[in-house]
């Protein structure tokens, strides 16, 4: 007998853009702190842009886990709202040299 198929994937794609949703708000609407020591801002945007590549390569199987219209519509929003939170928390690293540090608009 086949094991039924999970949705593991379509929820790690969800949980892909709404972490990096949060992330970007956080970033656009908080005030950042003291710079973190060299490596740990290397690892951030490592981490920033592994979400970001996440996002593109689950949403085909998360799209073809969904059952209705509805679900595929919110995967694509989903999928928008993602990719232009991830582009904007690497982008937001060289506004400036503060923002560099700490990924944070404004310090």
């Amino acid at each position: 007998m086949i094991p039924a198929k999970s949705s593991k994937t379509r929820f790690m794609f969800l949980a892909f853009a709404a972490v990096l949703v949060v992330r970007f708000a956080m970033a656009v609407l908080l005030e950042g702190g003291s710079w973190p020591l060299p490596p740990a801002h290397y690892y951030a945007m490592l981490i920033d842009a592994s979400f970001t590549l996440g996002l593109f390569i689950s949403r085909g199987e998360a799209n073809r886990q969904v059952r209705t219209l509805n679900q595929k519509d919110f995967n694509t929003i989903a999928l928008i709202a993602g990719t232009i939170s991830g582009i904007g928390l690497l982008t937001i690293r060289f506004t400036s040299d503060a923002a560099w540090w700490t990924g944070y608009l404004f310090n």
